[in-house]
């Protein structure tokens, strides 16, 4: 008795550091059973995606390992500010295609709450929750970190873990990761078409501005994007300007968005407003260790997050999202 309680305990401390800890030995036999219920979002306000290295915070760390952790993750959008950034989030859409009252990318809408205690609550009163979020988390590392294993070990307990969905991000990027890319965003009190294109101009002749966007009114609800380059931009500059740009540019022509954006040189730093970006589900396999490297160097954006997720809760994606699924299926098929 004695030899099989040591084996035991032996065996929770070898498996301790998992988050699942050991599996069937039938589970990749049974792919429809692995399938998420429930979806649960870590969303900080500010954080820096360095929290995923970070060797004091195991779970973060666990997560890196067993979980899809985008390297590259980034706001995506012009208009940062928290509520314009959950927006994003919750709806897979651009600023500039917002409704009101939004209608989120996932239904039933999510439950919100503000803080761990909060969620447990939440969970304990309604145990069929399907989409939980831990809004604006304002926690440094370490207590974030004890916070998550609370919740964690209460989903463990009510045999939740093998059923959710996990997702990590945040609304905006530390303020050591902030951008010297967007060097200007500027808002012009006479918008006339003459008035924009001398700004435009003025504001490209500026040092170091590689790229210089502005605005002209089409209609009352469109726009027309124009792009002044730099002269001075080499062919790989301009090659980096062509396929990154547009996806930050997408978004700059709802109504709070500046007239003119300025961009300085991508080769002097190119640190975009980074966030930490990360799912872990059970049923992510790790059989083509290429596809899954390919992924983790993929560029992803807050509005790509609800695509990814209705992939892999394997639901039907919706054409009208703003967002890119970025082949997230390919890890679950």
């Amino acid at each position: 008795m004695k030899a099989y309680l040591y084996f035991a305990l032996l065996s929770v401390y070898l498996t301790g550091c998992s988050l699942l800890g050991p599996l069937p030995p039938n589970h990749s036999m049974n792919p429809e059973s692995e399938v998420p219920q429930k979806v649960f979002m870590l969303v900080f306000d500010t954080l820096s995606p360095r929290i995923f290295v970070d060797p004091s915070l195991p779970i973060f760390q666990q997560i890196k390992k067993e979980g899809l952790v985008f390297e590259k993750g980034w706001v995506g959008h012009l208009s940062s500010h928290p509520s314009t950034s959950f927006e994003v989030l919750i709806t897979g859409l651009f600023p500039r295609t917002f409704e009101f009252p939004s209608s989120p990318f996932l239904l039933p809408p999510p439950q919100v709450c503000n803080s761990s205690e909060d969620c447990l609550t939440q969970m304990e009163q309604n145990p069929h929750w399907s989409w939980m979020i831990w809004k604006s988390v304002a926690l440094e590392n370490l207590e974030a970190e004890n916070q998550l294993k609370t919740i964690v070990e209460f989903i463990k307990q009510r045999e939740w873990l093998k059923k959710t969905l996990w997702v990590i991000t945040a609304l905006r990027g530390a303020s050591s990761d902030l951008s010297k890319e967007v060097a200007l965003q500027i808002h012009l009190k006479k918008r006339t078409q003459p008035d924009l294109l001398g700004a435009a101009r003025k504001v490209q002749r500026i040092p170091g501005v590689s790229e210089v966007y502005y605005r002209i009114l089409a209609s009352k609800k469109s726009y027309y994007i124009r792009t002044y380059r730099s002269s001075e931009l080499d062919a790989e500059q301009l090659e980096w300007a062509k396929t990154r740009r547009p996806l930050l540019t997408a978004s700059i022509a709802h109504s709070t968005a500046p007239d003119i954006v300025a961009f300085y040189s991508p080769k002097e730093e190119e640190t975009i407003q980074r966030i930490p970006m990360a799912f872990w589900s059970p049923h992510l396999k790790r059989s083509n260790p290429g596809t899954w490297q390919q992924l983790a160097q993929t560029p992803a954006r807050l509005v790509d997050v609800g695509p990814m997720v209705l992939q892999l809760l394997r639901k039907e994606n919706n054409p009208e999202l703003d967002g890119n699924p970025l082949g997230v299926q390919s890890l679950i098929d």
